[in-house]
């Protein structure tokens, strides 16, 4: 969202349960929803069709389940994160939760840039796949 007009906020949130099953396309059309349901002031592109300023982390395969998917929000006016996280988790489907929420700097590195490994070497993830396949 760097260089963007607005006022980033990056989210937290989880998909376990039967949401485990939808896309990546879902999950952002399950926002765009839910960011109409509560009427929040997000900033749009610009355009001949205007979207909301979303920028989602790295894509879950189908199935997966995740406790930390992270998403960056554009808000044309300034919100409380932590309202707004609680509003979000409320008409959000079952087994999507807005677990946490923080305002970012304007200049704050884009969202895909941050999520870029998962943090286990290497070597640890051939064993964890092929303890899993046995």
């Amino acid at each position: 969202m760097k260089g963007d007009v607005g006022i980033p906020v990056r989210f937290r949130f989880t998909k376990r349960g039967k949401v485990r099953f939808i896309s990546h396309r879902d999950v952002a059309r399950a926002f765009d929803r839910a960011i109409r349901v509560v009427r929040l002031p997000v900033a749009f592109t610009e355009g001949f069709s205007p979207r909301p300023k979303m920028s989602f982390g790295l894509a879950l395969p189908v199935a997966a389940e995740s406790d930390a998917e992270y998403l960056d929000i554009a808000f044309a006016d300034p919100i409380d994160p932590g309202v707004v996280a609680r509003d979000l988790s409320g008409v959000l489907p079952e087994g999507m939760d807005v677990t946490g929420a923080a305002a970012l700097d304007e200049r704050a590195p884009a969202l895909q840039g941050e999520c870029q490994r998962c943090g286990v070497p290497p070597g640890d993830c051939r064993r964890r796949v092929a303890s899993c396949r046995s």
